[in-house]
């Protein structure tokens, strides 16, 4: 078994590429797959963890930056991602008019979209209805102290 000493260590632009992945929220265990998948090399979640430390300053600087980015494109306003889920909306009403095929899946992720709209909206009215059993009014008891003989108020005598 070589020793970790002699293991080469990553280059510049793949030191850079493990702090992008760790700023975007990668676990340690995905940022060693993406190395091996995208560079042939093999890290240890150790060595992961230990670049997350040393670099902890510049993950925190690319975390803001992709953030600002993110605000740039629009994706922080709320009207650009009504109308990012609106077109997405009228491409799968498209997409089944074509075809017709796939209608249920299709379906499912227009639904899910038009809620997504809904909610970006503010359209959401959540309504509670108590009841007893049947329909009948709920009743409330309120029992004030510690006593339990008729120190509370019931709702129908």
């Amino acid at each position: 078994m070589p020793d970790e000493s002699s293991a080469p260590k990553l280059t510049d632009e793949q030191r850079r590429q493990v702090v992008a992945w760790l700023a975007e929220g990668l676990r340690s265990g995905e940022v060693v797959e993406n190395v091996q998948t995208e560079f042939g090399v093999e890290i240890s979640r150790q060595a992961v963890d230990y670049y997350s430390a040393t670099y902890s300053e510049e993950i925190a600087a690319a975390y803001v930056d992709a953030m600002g980015a993110a605000a740039k494109r629009g994706l922080c306003n709320r009207i650009a991602r009504i109308k990012v889920l609106e077109h997405n909306a009228q491409k799968m009403i498209d997409s089944t008019k074509a075809n017709g095929r796939g209608f249920t899946q299709v379906n499912a992720e227009l639904r899910a979209t038009l809620k997504d709209i809904r909610d970006e909206l503010g359209d959401i009215k959540s309504r509670s209805e108590l009841s007893g059993p049947g329909g009948s009014p709920a009743f409330v008891v309120v029992q004030f102290g510690d006593d339990d003989e008729g120190a509370g108020i019931e709702g129908d005598d």
